[in-house]
């Protein structure tokens, strides 16, 4: 059976809302909620089908029993203690109360039949596909993009000098402060250049025989703007070949390879920094690649294989399950024609504004708010530190509640299930559409007529 026989044998929404077990969670859910699970169950099946074209698929698997059973366990899971699922529509794609970044379902199942599995011969293949992915010679995959970079301090420069830029240094995500791993690496920091201003000069001046590496650590929480000029990374390894001295770039979020023209694109990809020459990039592999939270060194071989015999590597390799669902996405990836294909934050990060703005007049359409509601063209950011080169133009609706003050419905919002994130603006609520899937405006419209 081809794809489009496959994704069209599969029950319509409306046949399990008629199923008779949906039938008796309705006194337990609004039906709002039911037929939001019930939406988001069809896609992840969808997903899983168009992710296994190639591959023998069950049809037990994607009957209407299978998925109302799916359907059934999703329900009761947003009401267990502690967990709630969230609809975001902050303006912020990656929200730390929203998952910060998401992973797919193929990833997802995965990871969850490794939880009663201890058998999967092919993890070692992760970094061959990595590199397949990016031309790299090698790839180490360890615990986070965090441990990575201390490793790698530790690899390289532990008793000797490390420089950097002083523009580098500020303080990153979960507080995460570069200057204070690296001291405790064993590295003696070099700072070098202003505040606000690097030149090729001042790498030159403080590279000398005890030079273990230079960094280069992208801004991932803060931006400069104004006067202001750094060196670019092909300029820093070109001086670094010359001495013979290895760069380190930590990349924060980016992508395996190059988005195509059009598509929004936040820093160099994975495969332009090993085009460039570039010794070692780290990165995280959820975000914008899609995968588990971990993190991923890619380079040369002969600083990788330092990494591989280093006493500390034991304990920052990952778990067989994180490998097992890295695995799932750099598959995907393998046939993909960019790394936002499959995506489980395609809905945010590929959708056009036309698209966004389809979604704001479908909510609009749905609440009794009346007069006050308005849709306005705003950005939206990849973070919560709202950078200016992650940002992306969206659209929200605008509304004045007509009774309690909007900090008040935010939080009421918020400790719903699912809960509901919107913006503050005044004495206005915005609830950002980019981040709002279709199958989730029915849901939105209750909560909001709710108040």
């Amino acid at each position: 059976m081809d794809l489009q026989s496959r994704l069209a044998a599969l029950p319509a929404v409306h046949i399990l809302q008629r199923h008779p077990a949906i039938h008796t969670m309705a006194s337990s859910y609004p039906s709002a909620q039911i037929v939001a699970a019930i939406r988001e169950i069809l896609q992840e099946a969808r997903e899983t089908l168009r992710n296994q074209t190639n591959e023998p698929v069950s049809p037990l698997q994607f009957e209407a029993d299978t998925l109302v059973e799916r359907v059934i366990d999703r329900l009761e899971c947003e009401r267990m203690p502690g967990y709630r699922p969230v609809i975001n529509g902050s303006g912020i794609l990656f929200h730390p109360d929203a998952g910060e970044a998401p992973i797919g379902e193929p990833v997802r199942s995965t990871m969850a039949h490794m939880l009663i599995s201890t058998i999967c011969d092919d993890l070692d293949q992760v970094e061959k596909e990595i590199c397949t992915l990016t031309g790299a010679e090698d790839a180490v995959i360890v615990t986070s993009a965090q441990a990575a970079f201390f490793l790698m301090m530790k690899v390289l420069c532990d008793g000797k000098d490390v420089v950097v830029a002083r523009s580098h240094l500020g303080m990153r995500e979960n507080g995460f402060r570069p200057i204070q791993a690296m001291a405790h690496a064993g590295a003696r920091v070099i700072e070098i250049g202003a505040t606000n201003k690097t030149h090729p000069e001042d790498y030159q001046a403080a590279i000398g025989e005890q030079t273990g590496a230079i960094g280069v650590i992208r801004p991932t929480t803060y931006a400069l703007r104004g006067f202001t000029q750094d060196v670019a990374l092909q300029e820093l390894v070109q001086l670094g070949a010359a001495v013979g001295v290895p760069v380190v770039y930590d990349a924060g979020y980016t992508t395996l390879k190059p988005l195509p023209e059009g598509l929004w694109q936040p820093s160099i990809s994975l495969t332009e920094a090993v085009r460039y020459g570039v010794s070692v990039t780290i990165v995280r592999a959820d975000g914008l690649i899609g995968g588990p939270a971990c993190g991923l060194i890619i380079g040369c071989n002969e600083v990788l294989d330092k990494v591989r015999r280093h006493a500390l590597m034991p304990m920052l390799t990952p778990s067989p399950l994180l490998r097992a669902g890295l695995k799932v996405r750099m598959s995907d990836l393998k046939g993909a024609t960019d790394d936002f294909e499959g995506h489980p934050a395609a809905y945010m990060l590929t959708v056009s504004l036309e698209t966004i703005r389809q979604r704001a007049d479908t909510l609009c359409a749905g609440l009794k708010a009346g007069e006050s509601v308005e849709i306005i063209e705003r950005p939206a950011f990849l973070t919560p530190y709202k950078l200016p080169a992650e940002s992306l133009p969206s659209c929200a609706l605008s509304f004045r509640p007509p009774h309690d003050a909007p900090e008040t419905v935010l939080a009421r919002w918020r400790n719903r299930s699912p809960a509901l994130l919107g913006i503050h603006d005044g004495d206005r609520i915005l609830l950002d559409m980019r981040g709002i899937k279709n199958e989730q405006i029915e849901m939105v419209a209750q909560i909001v007529n709710d108040g």
